[in-house]
């Protein structure tokens, strides 16, 4: 379980947290949970664009063979975990990671088919 005190920082702080980690994440490693922070365009009504502390976590998910679950099955698509009142947005702030070797079981496991 994480916890960021500070919100302005939590992209540098699950950043620093997966790097700290790192010899722990193998083929079988999912990372999953409210991170709290979109990490795509596509995860916000506004479409805002990412910032680079958004961006440098992208970088290390990439750098740590890991991918965003929900993006390989559904690229163009956007929903959303969370709603605003105050900023009246949408966004999807909930996330699924796993290593990109374990696809192929996790196609499976979510369709019951092998991805194509």
């Amino acid at each position: 379980v994480l916890f960021s005190p500070l919100f302005n920082l939590l992209s540098t702080f699950i950043k620093q947290t997966l790097l700290k980690y790192k010899s722990l994440i193998d083929h079988h490693t999912i990372i999953m949970g409210d991170f709290n922070t979109p990490l795509s365009p596509l995860d916000r009504s506004s479409k805002q664009k990412l910032n680079k502390e958004t961006i440098e976590l992208n970088n290390t998910i990439n750098n740590l063979d890991l991918t965003d679950i929900y993006r390989i099955y559904h690229p163009t698509s956007s929903s959303y975990t969370f709603f605003s009142a105050a900023h009246g947005s949408f966004t999807k702030i909930d996330h699924i990671l796993s290593n990109k070797s374990m696809l192929e079981e996790l196609g499976l496991w979510f369709s019951g088919r092998a991805l194509t």
